[in-house]
């Protein structure tokens, strides 16, 4: 409203006719709110050669919504879609009248179509009555629904060596049910979350067939397959080192995962790889291997260790990962008391929680896992032992646009050698900052 303030009107009927737009537009802003009977009005008094313009506001009483109604106009030989109820809408009578409630109605109207097999559903128009003897506004909604559509083909491209037949089983593409929006976006969410593609469109039709199928495509950039990775670290506890690793993200065209990892520091030497086949046997479903070999040389003790693991994943209803292996260890330690060698059967059990907003960049939400490893000695009795951890961590954005994340982490664990105990714990404050896109 001053916005003109330093540009004062050049006479009494330009100030007048200024006021009279301002006086709109209280108007409008009022009425948007739910006050359809106020008044405004004003007076200009003289002070010493100068105007000064007095707006008076009475808003009046707030008028509540008495009643919504969706009326559909259909297409020749087309079912009528379900009432829309005006609680699904977000404008249930007796709520203020206020215009952004019913504009926004219209939109959620127009997605519950798009979900409900009417993806062309458009607003033709809407009546809204205001009664100022009650106090109260009615609306009717119309919508032209356009055909009752199902789902069509779905089509792929820029696929290079992603094999197209995977991505078909993880999409259950429900070819032929009721058109359903929602599933595209779950689409969209399925084929990002492999790690396989860039970018990820997928866009429906323009036009519905004859049989009232609506065909859908799916647009992809694949990502880089290989991916190599070096760093030097220092630790007080091992000293300075070096990290390499190799990942291919897609050895066989259907997501499969193989990394190998080389530390190689003062005191430590390590060599290790992974391989993840997904959805094996049925989806979600996921197999995972490791083996490594280790060797450590301290002033109390040197050890040379292999190991394996053998399991599999499984997704559990929205958040949830289960998963169960079998493991073995094989060490050979060397102390003050001599040489040991020990062998190590185990059978970890996991469970992870995750309803962060991200899997690799979350700005909030919290992680929550689980695990626990019932050891038994090949050849000794006296090295059964059960192994628990738990660790947790949450993201909060501190910023504006999620620029700056505080992510904090705790670790709890617990190994149990007959009588004896072990605990670890720590925890961990992590501040991060992006920049230009990019995380540091």
């Amino acid at each position: 409203m001053e916005r003109l303030q330093g540009k004062p009107p050049a006479s009494l009927p330009a100030l007048e006719r200024r006021i009279e737009k301002d006086i709109q537009a209280f108007d409008k802003a009022l009425r948007s709110e739910g006050y359809y009977a106020n008044k405004v009005s004003y007076r200009i008094i003289e002070e010493d050669a100068e105007q000064r313009v007095v707006i008076m506001v009475t808003t009046g009483p707030l008028f509540r919504l008495e009643s919504y109604k969706v009326e559909f106009q259909t297409p020749a030989n087309t079912p009528l879609p379900a009432t829309i109820d005006p609680s699904e809408l977000g404008v249930e009578p007796g709520i203020a009248a206020r215009a952004e409630e019913i504009v926004a109605a219209q939109r959620q109207a127009i997605r519950l179509l798009g979900t409900r097999g009417f993806p062309r559903a458009e607003v033709t128009k809407q009546q809204a009555v205001v009664d100022h003897a009650t106090m109260t506004m009615s609306v009717v909604l119309m919508i032209d629904t356009g055909p009752a559509t199902r789902f069509g083909a779905l089509g792929f491209s820029g696929l290079e060596d992603v094999e197209e037949d995977y991505l078909r089983r993880i999409a259950r593409w429900p070819l032929g049910q009721v058109f359903d929006r929602t599933q595209l976006t779950s689409l969209r969410w399925e084929l990002s979350g492999t790690g396989l593609f860039e970018s990820v469109k997928v866009s429906e039709s323009e036009t519905v067939g004859a049989d009232g199928q609506l065909p859908v495509s799916v647009e992809v950039k694949e990502r880089e397959r290989r991916s190599i990775g070096a760093g030097v670290n220092y630790s007080s506890s091992e000293g300075a080192g070096t990290q390499f690793y190799w990942e291919h993200r897609n050895l066989f065209g259907r997501a499969e995962r193989l990394r190998g990892d080389l530390v190689v520091a003062e005191l430590r030497q390590e060599l290790a790889g992974s391989f993840v086949k997904p959805d094996i046997w049925q989806l979600d479903q996921d197999l995972r291997v490791s083996a490594g070999i280790k060797s450590e040389d301290t002033e109390a003790f040197e050890e040379q260790t292999i190991e394996s693991f053998v399991g599999l994943e499984r997704k559990w209803r929205d958040n949830w990962t289960l998963g169960a292996g079998t493991s073995f260890e094989y060490s050979i330690i060397d102390d003050q008391e001599g040489e040991e060698t020990f062998a190590l059967i185990g059978l970890p059990l996991t469970a992870r929680y995750d309803n962060s907003d991200s899997l690799l960049d979350p700005t909030r939400g919290f992680r929550v896992g689980t695990s626990l490893t019932p050891y038994a000695g090949v050849l000794t009795e006296s090295t059964n032992f059960i192994r628990g951890e738990v660790n947790a961590s949450t993201y909060y954005s501190v910023l504006e646009e999620d620029r700056l994340d505080i992510g904090c982490a705790r670790h709890r664990g617990l190994d149990r050698r007959g009588t004896d105990r072990r605990h670890s714990r720590h925890q961990t404050l992590l501040l991060r900052r992006r920049w230009f896109g990019t995380w540091l």
